[in-house]
């Protein structure tokens, strides 16, 4: 009994977190967390977005891709870790693309996983927040989200292309093993 008033008390205050941090973030004119549709709101129609397509009953905007990344692709298999390209969600509001990949350890070790020699459209631009740590048998969703307005700076007016690597690195950050090139052509 004490367990679920504790449970349910948790799971009210994390609600409330979201709703009033998802209004400060509109508030601010800045594009939400969650917001998929680019409507301004948080929604269920957001959620059941992102299931359907995880769910594979639903397509969203998937990129072509060279070098083996269709969304449900494997990019990488080895080393006990899988990397799989999952879907691609466009958010016209906010003008960003938000790619999400699936990564599996199987290993018995924690498991850094980073980018590197990342390009947008053939141009080296500033390493892209991605990865962190994958503890050991564990399955994560991991996002990489792109801006156009952010690229500016780089003379990038649309996002084309991605081109990078995965580097795997142990609990001390010391590289062990690395992808071959990956490229995504986005839509």
């Amino acid at each position: 009994m004490k367990r679920s008033l504790i449970a349910v008390s948790m799971a009210i205050a994390l609600l409330i977190g979201i709703v009033c941090g998802g209004a400060m973030v509109g508030y601010a004119g800045k594009a939400m967390f969650g917001d998929i549709d680019g409507n301004g709101k948080v929604t269920p129609a957001d959620a059941r977005l992102i299931l359907r397509a995880a769910a594979k009953l639903e397509d969203l905007k998937e990129p072509t891709v060279n070098n083996a990344s269709a969304a449900d692709t494997l990019l990488y298999n080895d080393n006990g870790l899988k990397i799989t390209y999952k879907l691609l969600i466009h958010n016209e509001r906010a003008n960003t693309k938000t790619l999400y990949f699936l990564i599996e350890n199987s290993t018995n070790k924690l498991i850094s996983v980073r980018m590197k020699g990342f390009t947008v459209n053939k141009k080296y631009v500033i390493s892209p927040t991605f990865g962190g740590f994958v503890y050991d048998r564990e399955t994560v969703l991991k996002s990489l989200t792109l801006s156009d307005n952010d690229l500016k700076d780089y003379d990038v007016k649309k996002i084309n292309t991605i081109t990078f690597k995965f580097e795997l690195s142990d609990i001390y950050l010391k590289p062990f093993a690395a992808s071959d090139e990956i490229t995504i052509t986005l839509p």
